[in-house]
């Protein structure tokens, strides 16, 4: 297939995306955003301008519409569960077979793509909870960390960070936070960048309890 004929097919299911309601595409790698001018990488997904429109409009209600319509229909969020709760890979949803079972409960369920769920579903559900542990933590007072750092079978570096805190309920609360990897040394200094990073990223510097 001609490059260009390939490049446009892509650009087209793109497009589908709810977010390319509030940007312009300024070519193959990057869009404008049409509330504020800003540029973004796109790179062939849509990620970055869901997380432009979560952080610098707010008042946009970007859980997108696709993911809303998903999650709307009981078929749809029992799929978004086992996946993201029980664990289930997404190459189930590439099976044949996993596709004939859902047709024959229910013949007019559309079951997504994986490349859908990956690039557009997961991100738009990712944002929603950030945004919602946003407001958890912006309402509490003191807050405290653990940390985990291993190293994977493949000799690759990571560095867990989980928050922990009591609600005015008095309920407590444990999130992660961040996975991050560390490929350089792990030194004191290493470390400190990488939690830093998340103090500033979550606005936590002054709410670490001692």
């Amino acid at each position: 297939m001609n490059t260009s004929i390939e490049e446009a097919i892509i650009r087209k299911r793109r497009k589908r995306s709810q977010a390319w309601k509030y940007f312009m595409e300024v070519d193959n790698k990057t869009a404008k955003c049409i509330k504020c001018n800003a540029i973004v990488r796109i790179n062939g997904h849509t990620n970055s301008m869901i997380s432009h429109l979560r952080s610098k409009h707010s008042e946009v209600d970007i859980l997108l519409h696709e993911t809303k319509k998903l999650l709307d229909n009981k078929e749809g969020y029992h799929l978004y569960k086992l996946i993201t709760a029980d664990g289930l890979p997404l190459s189930i949803l590439d099976s044949n077979n996993f596709k004939a079972f859902v047709h024959n409960l229910n013949s007019t369920f559309e079951i997504p793509s994986r490349k859908y769920f990956t690039y557009t579903i997961l991100p738009n559900l990712y944002e929603d909870v950030k945004m919602k542990l946003r407001k958890l933590l912006n309402n509490t007072s003191y807050v405290s960390f653990t940390m985990d750092t291993w190293t994977s079978a493949n000799s690759e570096s990571y560095m867990a960070i989980t928050v922990h805190f009591i609600d005015e309920s008095v309920n407590y609360h444990n999130y992660l936070l961040e996975i991050s990897s560390i490929p350089e040394k792990h030194t004191a200094e290493n470390l400190k960048d990488k939690f830093d990073y998340v103090l500033q990223k979550y606005d936590l510097q002054k709410k670490i309890l001692e």
